[in-house]
């Protein structure tokens, strides 16, 4: 970080051409503390709270929530796909953290906790059709009426010392009153190449709409 304030201490010196990139520079160095769904949803609803749903072994599905008059409402319903492929030395490396998050931690916020930086590798923005009102994510987020909700689907990769370690695909699905396809597009904007398949698709999509 010494040489991001060496950037800023010196703005005043750093010729026309050259403050593009320096403001490229900076903008990496920010890009892990970007908001996390924890803080966005406590700064939206005014509270925040997570709970583990009954998932199957190689997956952890999640309520990220907001408390409305004492009862909670699911703002993102998360589904975490797990990397299987860690070496022994990546797995030792994040066996606590990973055991806080098995336990029901948040995801970002406990790595971030840990001294470990982020990067969200995005795959997918876009929406999913929820036709059936007695699903699961409906009943979880109080929904009375079908719709389209925003989705979001990216790769969670960590940093820290030597290692680099993909940790995880994770499903996001947004309740309506949270973040809107066009929203979600604008904080996550993707890069070129970075698709899945239709096929890739609509397998996740189908991990979000079934029951455990």
């Amino acid at each position: 970080m010494k040489q991001r304030k060496g950037f800023i201490g010196h703005w005043r010196r750093i010729p026309v051409h050259e403050f593009g990139i320096v403001v490229l520079l900076l903008a990496g160095c920010a890009s892990d503390r970007e908001l996390l769904n924890s803080d966005r949803i406590r700064q939206s609803f005014g509270s925040y709270g997570i709970s583990v749903l009954p998932s199957p072994d190689t997956l952890r599905r999640s309520s990220l929530y907001s408390l409305e008059n004492g009862h909670p409402v699911t703002r993102t319903f998360a589904i975490v796909q797990f990397n299987e492929a860690l070496s022994p030395r990546e797995k030792a490396a994040i066996a606590a953290v990973h055991a806080q998050i098995l336990a029901g931690a948040s995801i970002g916020a406990t790595f971030r906790q840990n001294h470990w930086s982020i990067n969200k590798q995005n795959l997918y923005t876009g929406s999913i059709s929820l036709a059936n009102t007695e699903a699961e994510i409906a009943r979880l987020m109080r929904l009375d009426a079908p719709g389209e909700l925003a989705m979001h689907i990216y790769r969670f990769n960590i940093n820290k010392e030597s290692y680099s370690i993909d940790y995880a695909t994770i499903i996001e699905v947004h309740h309506p009153q949270y973040l809107s396809v066009a929203e979600l597009r604008s904080v996550y904007p993707l890069k070129p190449g970075a698709t899945l398949s239709q096929q890739q698709l609509e397998h996740l999509r189908q991990l979000v709409l079934a029951s455990p």
